[in-house]
């Protein structure tokens, strides 16, 4: 199984991540989803036969019927301010 994490955009609430969870969770190839909506992040487990058939554009498209958008992950908000202080 192939674990990825991705930021979303537009999380406001925890109501917020349990409809993105909803949407991704309905994703052909996805075992498993959870959305943590302090880190506005995604981390989904995919099935290894759908590996590649399962990418970022394939999830934005669910993600973009209730207003998030994924995006790559990057650094946490901290780390970029330490590494700018360094």
């Amino acid at each position: 199984m192939a674990i990825q994490t991705y930021n979303i955009e537009g999380l406001s609430c925890a109501g917020c991540a349990a409809s993105a969870t909803n949407m991704l969770s309905h994703v052909e190839g996805i075992k498993t989803v959870h959305v943590n909506f302090a880190s506005s992040t995604a981390t989904v487990e995919v099935e290894d036969e759908m590996e590649a058939t399962v990418d970022m554009e394939l999830m934005n498209k669910e993600l973009v019927k209730v207003g998030f958008k994924l995006l790559p992950k990057t650094a946490e908000v901290g780390e970029d301010l330490a590494k700018k202080k360094d």
